[in-house]
């Protein structure tokens, strides 16, 4: 039974952390209510497991070396740095397969060296067409400094993390690491667990934070005017918005996997450079942690379940 509303009285190592608590970061997981039914986190017993969430960095990871308490200043410090995919730059020669990926396991490690948290987790993206085709065995001797998740999963204070790479083939694209069909995507979706507790993937479930820009505006926007024109925009199936010049990346299969059997406490992606930012469907926190445009990362602190006699 799990008890959320009763006055206990807190340790002082949880008053000191409570002291510390910093604005912007995410409660998720076993979250105490009061007995309105509202959030009141001082009703905690034990501090929760602090959370970093990055991805997308295209080697410019350097921005976040600098280690520190307070956002803003570099990744934060907690106990959980999970990095969902791309790390490695866009250029065609980054794409190839098998090519270079003991130089580039090299830096996802010494980036992984320069943080405190005692679970840091690594799940390749699109841009990591390289190690695709590599043993997981093979990359994680590589990466001394974190745990590399590729349909895998791993258990951590009691959490069950589960992580996969893949993401949707795309037409006009050099990074297709790790895509696949839509067909296949819908079996890679059915190995992830039901006992899942964190789930990390590159691609986004479908209208959850996927809206990325259309190619045709950036690249031909005279052709795109004309097209406006001879058809004019409507309202998104998905969404119920009208977003002209720009298109769901995410996955529908996806979406119901998480949101109707796994129903995780929280969901770590990127893929969808545009569209970084958290929110929540139904008990499921979604984290959008793209970092190329926007320079930020996302912080959650998870509360773990306080059971009876504990």
């Amino acid at each position: 039974m799990v008890r959320t509303n009763s006055r206990r009285r807190k340790s002082s190592g949880w008053s000191l952390y409570k002291d510390l608590m910093t604005e912007g970061v995410t409660p998720v997981g076993h979250v105490p209510t009061d007995d309105g039914g509202r959030m009141d986190i001082s009703m905690a017993t034990r501090p929760p497991l602090r959370i970093v969430h990055t991805s997308d960095t295209h080697l410019q990871h350097d921005r976040l070396l600098c280690s520190a308490d307070t956002l803003g200043e570099g990744l934060p410090s907690g106990d959980v740095l999970v990095h969902s995919g791309d790390f490695n730059r866009y250029k065609v020669n980054c794409c190839v397969r098998s090519t270079h990926y003991e130089d580039l396991l090299y830096q996802i490690d010494t980036f992984f060296a320069s943080f405190p948290h005692k679970l840091k987790v690594f799940v390749a993206g699109n841009h990591e067409g390289c190690l695709e085709g590599v043993s997981s065995q093979e990359i994680q001797r590589h990466l001394s400094n974190c745990v590399y998740l590729c349909d895998s999963s791993t258990q951590f204070a009691g959490l069950n993390f589960y992580g996969s790479p893949f993401t949707a083939s795309r037409l006009l694209t050099v990074a297709t690491g790790f895509s696949e069909s839509w067909r296949r995507l819908k079996r890679r979706w059915s190995l992830i667990p039901d006992s899942t507790d964190i789930l990390i993937t590159h691609m986004p479930p479908l209208g959850i934070l996927d809206l990325a820009s259309e190619m045709l505006p950036n690249k031909w926007p005279s052709l795109f005017r004309l097209k406006t024109a001879i058809l004019p925009p409507s309202t998104c199936g998905t969404c119920g918005f009208v977003h002209v010049g720009r298109q769901h990346w995410g996955c529908p299969v996806l979406r119901e996997t998480v949101l109707n059997r796994v129903k995780p406490k929280l969901h770590l992606f990127g893929h969808v450079h545009e569209s970084y930012g958290t929110l929540q469907r139904d008990n499921t926190v979604f984290s959008n942690g793209a970092f190329l445009f926007k320079r930020k990362y996302n912080v959650f602190d998870y509360y773990l379940e306080e059971k009876e006699g504990l």
